[in-house]
């Protein structure tokens, strides 16, 4: 008596793996779609922190350009105010 032979064709093959073959189809997929967004994010996070980094300084020029003319404000109205107390002090009373 003989035993049959069965052979499986590459449909059959397929078929039985489909679902394991897109399993790691999908994650392969996955994996480079991440890898690209971690990517991008990366580029995106470096300009922006030279953005930041760029605005930082104008603001921080300006930050010391309005305080120096604060400060000579502040100069500028204590001298007056001097003046204005020593014209009072020295002002003739009958």
């Amino acid at each position: 008596m003989e035993t049959p032979q069965a052979k499986t064709s590459w449909i059959e093959i397929v078929k039985n793996y489909l679902p394991a073959l897109v399993l790691l189809g999908g994650g392969f997929v996955s994996l480079v779609l991440t890898w690209k967004d971690v990517s991008d994010n990366k580029k995106d996070l470096k300009a922006l922190q030279e953005q930041v980094t760029r605005q930082y300084s104008i603001q921080r020029e300006m930050n010391e350009k309005t305080n120096e003319e604060v400060e000579a404000l502040k100069l500028w109205v204590e001298y007056h105010k001097g003046y204005e107390q020593a014209r009072k002090d020295y002002q003739i009373k009958p």
